[in-house]
């Protein structure tokens, strides 16, 4: 379980706790808010097995957010729209089990590397009943 704590921390930029090997212990419990951690710019979570939703508050004082790899964990609901005011950024959320997200993230042009400029909604996450090995549009043959 990720400590509270970390999300206490105002000077953290980087934090980096991912499972890339299918077998080892991995974190659990739920997905910390990170709201009191203003200079977070990378954030990597991804293989673990956090679980629970996105809450509204997630990420709610790092505006510089670039990076925030939460794949392949065990989280559910919807994106909330309270991480429309980051920009630039790019969210890696596939392997999860996310229900949906508001079409205001499909505007979000600069996000993904520029791939909702080119795909839309299916830069950021497929849709429901579709899948690519990345979980997202990146190309033509991933769309």
């Amino acid at each position: 379980e990720i400590p509270q704590a970390i999300s206490e921390m105002p000077s953290l930029r980087f934090f980096a706790v991912r499972r890339e090997e299918k077998s080892g212990p991995r974190l659990s419990g739920s997905l910390p808010l990170f709201d009191n951690v203003p200079q977070l710019t990378y954030l990597y979570l991804q293989g673990n097995e956090l679980q629970g939703s996105i809450r509204s508050a997630f990420l709610s004082s790092s505006h510089s957010a670039r990076f925030i790899g939460l794949s392949s964990n065990m989280i559910t609901g919807t994106i909330p729209s309270d991480l429309l005011f980051l920009h630039g950024a790019t969210i890696e959320l596939d392997g999860n089990k996310i229900e949906g997200f508001s079409d205001s993230f499909c505007d979000k042009l600069d996000w993904m590397n520029g791939y909702i400029a080119t795909y839309r909604c299916d830069g950021l996450l497929c849709p429901p009943g579709s899948a690519s090995p990345i979980g997202r549009s990146a190309n033509e043959t991933t769309k």
